[in-house]
């Protein structure tokens, strides 16, 4: 992911929790209308869930080397004839 869509990504979550936490009531509809009149497409089923999984995304930071190792065992583990579990040409 890019820069740019990292910093879109955590601007448009934090408008999310702007207008559900000091909105006034603004529901997960409203809030999702705001976003389609900017023409972004984005379902109320997304909102809800970034509002229901705060505290979890926000409690702790998974460490990256985490990250890194759980990468590096997944790669270690795949047939390079599959891509996961779809059929690739295997190379020549």
């Amino acid at each position: 992911m890019s820069i740019r869509g990292a910093w879109n990504r955590s601007g448009n979550t934090n408008r999310i929790f702007d207008m559900w936490e000091n909105g006034e009531g603004m529901g997960v509809n409203q809030i999702a209308g705001v976003f389609r009149d900017e023409g972004m497409p984005i379902t109320v089923g997304y909102i809800r869930e970034v509002i229901k999984n705060d505290d979890i995304m926000t409690g702790k930071a998974l460490p990256k080397t985490k990250v890194t190792k759980a990468k590096r065992d997944h790669k270690s583990q795949q047939n390079p004839g599959f891509d996961d579990g779809g059929m690739v040409p295997s190379p020549s």
